[in-house]
């Protein structure tokens, strides 16, 4: 198995539903930081194998793709409706999708 084939820590976040209030939801977005970095030093180290693969479950290059691929996500809505009161686990659920979300 590749490494990138692996879950990582924002999805066993999001799969074992850990965000639960605003101190969890930071971790929770420190986790993401921290996996993006990663990735983006793991392409910088090597683009050839890495091009076009994702690593740690990046899809978006970038802060501008990552907000776009949230807002798109919360368009299509098929992941959240359109809620008066989201919680913190919502909250990370949508910042999660930034990263995965094509």
């Amino acid at each position: 198995m590749h490494e990138n084939d692996l879950m990582t820590k924002s999805d066993e976040w999001i799969e074992k539903e850990k965000v639960h209030d605003w101190r969890t939801f930071i971790e929770f977005l420190k986790v993401l930081s921290q996996e993006e970095a990663e990735a983006n030093k793991l392409l910088a180290e090597n683009p050839d194998e890495n091009k076009y693969s994702s690593i740690h479950g990046w899809e978006n290059d970038g802060i501008s793709d990552y907000l776009e691929a949230i807002s798109r996500c919360l368009e299509d809505g098929g992941w959240f409706n359109d809620s008066k009161q989201l919680d913190w686990k919502q909250l990370a659920e949508i910042f999660y999708m930034g990263k995965i979300y094509e």
